[in-house]
């Protein structure tokens, strides 16, 4: 699988209060050496640093070729602006004015050529998922799957075979994360062109929302979908009720899926209480890759929780290995039809 991954993820150090004291944030830039380590030692995929496309000037804008776009302008909010400031040290600020574009450019290159894999793994930190669009909340100042959702309509609109003129293409969001995406969910509830789906810890933050009758609204009823599950929750009726999620995606018949893919899944996460071990992240992923009906449907990944560093790196390569015997499992059987 091709691994995007920033520099900028490394920087950004942050504290939190947890229990009444001031701790080292659990969200920290260990989180990405730790995946990049393991995955380089393990050899079995493609990793690219998305810095170097600045430095060949390869950065695609919406506004037309050769101008860049910022995302904090001068028509963002003087106290926006301050308050970004103030909370972010002056590189990582000047990296979130142009993101968004560095992010359009390489699902570009990777959708469009025929050469690229079609499934990419994003290591996007901080996570998204809990950003709104008027608030920031539970580590996410920016919203990744949102991101990601209108730089896909970016392609499918001006990529090759593009459709210009045609209604947006129906895009699937599968939410894996221990907590329950309120952003997203919120960002596209009434949006009959996404489809969101989750499965989190019922009753966990962010609380008030993630529960099951919350379908969508006005012309979007129908399009959110959320699986509360309870405190310990196994592999095995995690994996079965993730299957009922991917039966509910496979029939939207979508054109690209996005997967909020969070580690706090796991057994030890201070930040989680499910019961999910290393090696079940492998059936996770062979659940989610094996659906004949998503077979050729382009796939980004991003990374969102997951905060246990010993074991961080092995459960994404365990994800990662689940998606690649699936991918050869289907190569096998296609060869054997032609035998």
């Amino acid at each position: 699988m091709l691994v995007l991954h920033h520099p900028a993820t490394l920087d950004h150090c942050i504290i939190e209060i947890l229990n009444g004291k001031v701790i080292p944030a659990y969200e920290c830039p260990q989180r990405i050496s730790t995946i990049l380590n393991t995955l380089e030692v393990e050899g079995r995929h493609e990793l690219r640093d998305t810095s170097k496309n600045r430095q060949n000037g390869e950065i695609l804008s919406e506004e037309g070729p050769g101008q860049e776009g910022t995302w904090l302008s001068a028509t963002t909010p003087v106290l926006t602006r301050r308050f970004i400031a103030e909370s972010h040290d002056p590189g990582y600020v000047e990296y979130l004015k142009t993101i968004h574009h560095e992010w359009l450019s390489f699902l570009h290159t990777a959708i469009s050529s025929p050469r690229e894999p079609k499934d990419i793994l994003a290591l996007s930190r901080p996570p998204g998922h809990h950003c709104t669009t008027e608030m920031a909340g539970g580590y996410c100042y920016l919203n990744n799957s949102v991101l990601a959702v209108h730089a896909l309509r970016h392609f499918h609109a001006t990529g090759p075979g593009h459709d210009s003129v045609g209604a947006p293409p129906k895009i699937a969001i599968l939410d894996l994360d221990f907590h329950h995406g309120n952003g997203t969910q919120d960002y596209f509830y009434r949006d009959p062109s996404v489809l969101y789906v989750s499965l989190h810890g019922k009753d966990e933050y962010p609380y008030y929302t993630g529960f099951e009758d919350e379908k969508g609204d006005g012309p979007g009823k129908g399009s959110t979908w959320n699986f509360p599950l309870s405190v310990r929750t196994s592999a095995e009726v995690y994996i079965a009720t993730l299957r009922r999620a991917m039966g509910i995606i496979s029939e939207s018949k979508p054109t690209y899926l996005v997967v909020s893919l969070g580690f706090d899944t796991y057994r030890m996460d201070p930040l989680g209480s499910f019961a999910i071990d290393t090696e079940d992240y492998e059936t996770i992923a062979r659940t989610v890759s094996s659906d004949l009906s998503l077979k050729g449907v382009p796939a980004v990944i991003l990374l969102e929780g997951g905060y246990v560093l010993e074991a961080l790196g092995q459960n994404v390569g365990s994800f990662l290995r689940g998606g690649r015997r699936a991918e050869l499992k289907d190569s096998e059987v296609k060869k054997n039809q032609r035998q």
